[in-house]
């Protein structure tokens, strides 16, 4: 008996998360290095945020694309973007969390999306 294959979907997302991590450790370290442990804080956990963001919103979307009770799965939509939102005012209120750093990092998937690109021309 063969096992079935995971979707091509499963197969990319494994990849982005690779290249997200990567580029997540690289980029977390270089920011310690060059500035300053707090920045670096809030830089890796913009890059966490959007990650989990990712994640849940591909998880969604496969529920939706298979058919799925609709309404569960856009009730999860709804409580997914009220916990990030939450999360981010909460943060926004501690002494250590610097907006600039979260910023910077929720926008380096940009850079991970680009080599995930990049990647995916060689192939």
């Amino acid at each position: 008996m063969t096992t079935p294959k995971p979707p091509a979907i499963q197969l990319k997302l494994k990849s982005v998360l690779l290249v997200q991590s990567t580029v997540a450790v690289v980029l977390t370290g270089a920011v310690a290095l060059i500035w300053n442990v707090q920045l670096s804080a809030s830089f890796g956990l913009g890059i966490v945020i959007i990650a989990a963001n990712l994640l849940l919103m591909v998880w969604a979307w496969s529920r939706i694309l298979d058919k799925k009770p609709f309404a569960l799965t856009s009730g999860i939509i709804v409580v997914k973007y009220t916990v990030l939102l939450g999360a981010i005012f909460y943060l926004s209120r501690e002494a250590w969390f610097d907006a600039m750093g979260a910023g910077l990092g929720m926008a380096a998937f940009i850079m991970s999306a680009l080599v995930q690109a990049g990647l995916a021309k060689w192939e």
